[in-house]
């Protein structure tokens, strides 16, 4: 296969893979980002406002559940909306606060 058009072929594909935004999110994005002081690199923005819309929808969908009474709570968006499950995960998951941490090393060492 031609270099070029082997390039060409993985560009395209790039392309049709990109998000499709939704124009009627544009102010709540804004809002959102300034609310948590969010900043990307211009090649990320995209990819996280992707993640942000597809949470909001999960978001929404479950409090029309609620409204229907299907669900016995509400949802709303917070600072991790940009992050997909397994970044959140990853980031919480184990997690101890220091002063824990602390507290369990002085336990061991009394005891010894």
């Amino acid at each position: 296969m031609n270099l070029l058009l082997f390039l060409a072929i993985l560009f395209l594909g790039m392309a049709s893979t990109a998000p499709t935004l939704d124009a009627r999110l544009d102010e709540q994005w804004t809002q959102w980002k300034a609310k948590y002081k969010k900043t990307y690199a211009p090649n990320e923005e995209e990819w996280r406002r992707s993640v942000w819309e597809k949470n909001m929808k999960i978001i929404e969908q479950h409090n029309l559940e609620y409204n229907q009474g299907k669900q016995s709570f509400t949802m709303e968006m917070n600072a991790f909306g940009d992050m997909t499950e397994e970044e959140f995960s990853q980031m919480m998951n184990g997690f101890l606060k220091p002063e824990a941490q602390d507290r369990e090393n002085l336990a061991v060492t009394t005891l010894s």
